[in-house]
This record gives C-alpha cells, sequence and structure tokens, in this order.
C-alpha cells in the first residue's frame, strides 16, 4: 500500500541523528551572579553568550515542568 503511493521505484529517506548543543549547567553555582556564570560547560564553544543563555533557560523551564508533574504524581500516589 505505502509502495503504491510512494512508487514501486522510491527509496525510503533515511535520517540521522546529530547534536545540536550540548551543555553543563548548575544552579547553585554562582548563585548572586547572572545566568552565564552557571553554565559550566557549552557545545559548540562558537554560539553567543545570549544564544547560550536562552538554550539554557529553556530546558530549565522544561525540567521545572517535568520536575512539577513528578512531584504532583508523587503527592496523588501517596493519597491513594
Amino acid at each position: 500500500m505505502l509502495t503504491a503511493a510512494l512508487g514501486s521505484n522510491s527509496v525510503p529517506k533515511r535520517y540521522t541523528s546529530s547534536l545540536l548543543s550540548f551543555f553543563i549547567y548548575n544552579p547553585s553555582f554562582w548563585p548572586w551572579e547572572g545566568e552565564e556564570k552557571k553554565i559550566l560547560f557549552y557545545h559548540p564553544s562558537e554560539v553567543e553568550k545570549n544564544e547560550k543563555i536562552r538554550n539554557n533557560l529553556k530546558y530549565k523551564i522544561y525540567f521545572d515542568f517535568v520536575t512539577l508533574f513528578w512531584l504532583l504524581h508523587d503527592s496523588i500516589c501517596a493519597i491513594s
């Protein structure tokens, strides 16, 4: 069925994985300083400081969101 829609000679696309950015962040380091001091390592190093901070804050929000639901899940399971 799928081959009929694509045609008999079509080759399926292959996707490769890639690492766009990688960073190590510690929120307890230098709490009196700005966010850039809390980023211990960032790859690629050629990225501007503002983009590093923006990416870091974006993932911090995701992490806080997941942590909130994990804590809610634990508290609901403890009640029932």
